[in-house]
């Protein structure tokens, strides 16, 4: 018998992702110059080292966040995605039965 995975609410948007760099000056000439996006601020988070990340705005409630902590170009680039949606707890919980750890709900 196998478990049947509920369906999970509807993602309205991705509001931003994380992605980890070894080049943040080329990472920011990339988003600013090539795809035109303003750097809003900087700030300070553990990802699992602490880092200054570069944010940039997309639009309104979107943003791309990079980190100057990429340790090896063979790892994983992407860490994180924040999605917009309805019912966040519900989303939460349907990641969670589809073999994923998502963190904890930001309302």
């Amino acid at each position: 018998m196998t478990a049947t995975i509920p369906t999970g609410p509807p993602i309205a948007k991705v509001a931003k992702f994380l992605v980890m760099t070894d080049k943040l000056e080329e990472a920011r000439r990339f988003y600013s110059g090539v795809l035109g996006y303003d750097q809003v601020f900087r700030h300070q988070r553990a990802i699992p080292a602490r880092a200054e990340l570069s944010v940039f705005k997309v639009a309104d409630e979107q943003y791309i966040e990079v980190a100057p902590a990429l340790q090896n170009p063979a790892n994983d680039k992407l860490i994180q995605i924040g999605f917009a949606t309805a019912d966040a707890r519900k989303l939460r919980d349907y990641l969670a039965l589809r073999a994923t750890t998502p963190p904890g709900v930001n309302t």
